[in-house]
């Protein structure tokens, strides 16, 4: 038997939805404290995700007992860092403690002094923590869950936010979908891709047709993933890392047998122009040119971060919105093996938004 633990909710609901930044921060210092309580005691979770820690009023439970080690000494400063950055990596940056803060507060519960390379060493393992996370979640994104709807019929698969498609017929707009842009406003009518924006189910979208390129080209997309389902995984994975992207909503892909003969990504429309449009403004200060300018490089840098680069940074594919720039056109996003390739291919990605910059 257990203790049923009653008026409590799950520690990321309360970080996340929480609104007071201030309060926020002393409940993740606090978990901090009540880590390192349970390293002192050779007690380590092999499952660290906020969902595992309840909170009951002020009072922070650890749940899910099956996931617990016990060791017979204290867990090692290595180690104890590891689990400390995967903490870290569940929460979104605008909602987490700096941190040196973070560190401090683990360090002093453990009665440690502080080492010149532990701030190097937790800053890097958050990114890892992050990275696998993200990994682990874009998984879940490619089939049924909670979040998402997946539809399959004769000739077309599909997946769907729930929230996008509540109250309408998500297969009947598969199997319209070409209907549905024809009532929208153009966005680009090339060979390989046509875009329109459109309002359905009271939402405004965007829907992207990759279009039919021969039989070769089918097969080729058919055992690589179609485009619109690489699109698909790419916007989750840069949402997921808090990096600025319009929401997908939707990636549908129709067959022809075994083949994936076109495919469509579907994503949440975000209102104002790009980039370009912003630089050809004449109402625009070069002030303010060199201000956005400066948020896309930094946007850049972040991807570099995370061993990413977008293939195609020409200034049409960053949106201006009120928040801050937002990446589209997600086709050639790679993620890097290498440290090495990430950074040829990140000069690249630099190189082609300067010359944009340049002109």
């Amino acid at each position: 038997m257990i203790e049923k633990i009653t008026d409590a909710c799950s520690l990321r609901d309360a970080l996340i939805t929480d609104g007071a930044v201030g309060l926020v921060s002393d409940r993740v210092l606090r978990l901090c404290r009540e880590l390192a309580h349970g390293h002192d005691k050779g007690v380590l979770q092999k499952d660290l995700n906020l969902n595992n820690f309840l909170l009951q009023g002020e009072r922070i439970v650890a749940i899910d007992l099956g996931q617990f080690q016990f060791q017979s000494s204290p867990i090692g400063r290595r180690r104890g860092l590891s689990q400390l950055a995967q903490i870290l990596s569940c929460l979104p940056k605008d909602r987490r403690p700096p941190v040196d803060v973070s560190l401090r507060e683990y360090l002093r519960a453990r009665g440690w002094s502080r080492r010149p390379s532990d701030e190097a060493v937790l800053d890097a393992g958050t990114q890892r923590a992050k990275v696998r996370a993200v990994q682990h979640a874009l998984r879940k994104f490619q089939r049924e869950n909670t979040r998402h709807l997946a539809v399959r019929t004769r000739d077309c698969r599909a997946l769907f936010d729930r929230a996008f498609c509540r109250g309408a017929d998500p297969v009947a707009f598969a199997r319209q979908i070409d209907e549905i842009m024809d009532q929208g406003k153009v966005l680009k009518a090339g060979k390989t891709c046509h875009v329109c924006h459109v309002a359905w189910n009271d939402r405004q979208i965007v829907i992207k047709r990759y279009n039919h390129q021969g039989w070769i080209h089918s097969l080729r997309h058919t055992l690589k993933r179609s485009r619109a389902r690489r699109s698909w995984l790419s916007g989750h994975r840069l949402r997921c890392l808090g990096i600025a992207t319009p929401e997908p909503l939707a990636c549908v892909e129709r067959l022809r047998g075994p083949l994936v003969w076109c495919s469509y990504i579907v994503t949440e429309y975000v209102p104002g122009g790009s980039l370009s449009d912003l630089l050809r403004d004449a109402g625009v200060s070069e002030e303010q040119r060199r201000e956005r300018i400066a948020e896309v490089e930094s946007l850049l840098k972040r991807l570099d971060d995370y061993q990413i680069t977008h293939g195609d940074t020409k200034h049409s594919n960053v949106l201006m919105s009120p928040d801050g720039p937002v990446l589209t056109d997600l086709d050639a996003l790679t993620v890097h093996w290498w440290r090495w390739t990430a950074r040829l291919a990140h000069r690249k990605d630099t190189t082609r938004f300067a010359a944009d910059c340049a002109q």
